[in-house]
């Protein structure tokens, strides 16, 4: 298996793993442990990114038309043979997707992981930075192009 393949298999098993996670949290509540300075307990972000207070149908909108343009560049970068880029494109996408599905669903982004005086996120939430920092280090390290 290359490597590509091994990694797009390991950030898939971080959205399955994610998607369980936020079931779990909302099911059982929270913290786990309590009085932890790590612990699993449910935070209903309304917000966007880093609790900036944007929201709404029009949000949603935009966050749907983002989707279909992360899938449809993840695509165009693997096919030209990019297939680091195209990897760190598909981390941003599942992230935001399964964060996009959340606010379908309940209005809201589900939060769990509260670390105890800074901020409470997600599994998608480490996803989309790390493919943020990803592509950002390409562009900056400037990527040979076939």
């Amino acid at each position: 298996m290359s490597l590509f393949k091994k990694g797009m298999f390991m950030v898939l098993i971080l959205f399955l793993l994610d998607r369980f996670l936020k079931d779990l949290i909302l099911f059982a509540g929270g913290p786990f442990p309590p009085d932890a300075i790590l612990s699993l307990a449910l935070s209903k972000n309304h917000n966007i990114a880093f609790s900036l207070p944007l929201g709404g149908t029009y949000l949603l909108f935009l966050i749907a038309i983002i989707l279909v343009l992360l899938l449809v560049l993840a695509i165009h970068l693997y096919r030209n043979r990019r297939s680091e880029e195209a990897f760190f494109s598909v981390m941003i996408f599942l992230g935001a997707a399964s964060n996009f599905y959340d606010r379908l669903k309940y209005g809201y982004v589900i939060d769990y992981i509260d670390l105890k005086y800074f901020t409470v996120f997600n599994i998608s939430d480490c996803l989309i930075v790390l493919g943020a920092a990803g592509l950002g280090w390409m562009l900056i390290k400037g990527v040979d192009k076939p």
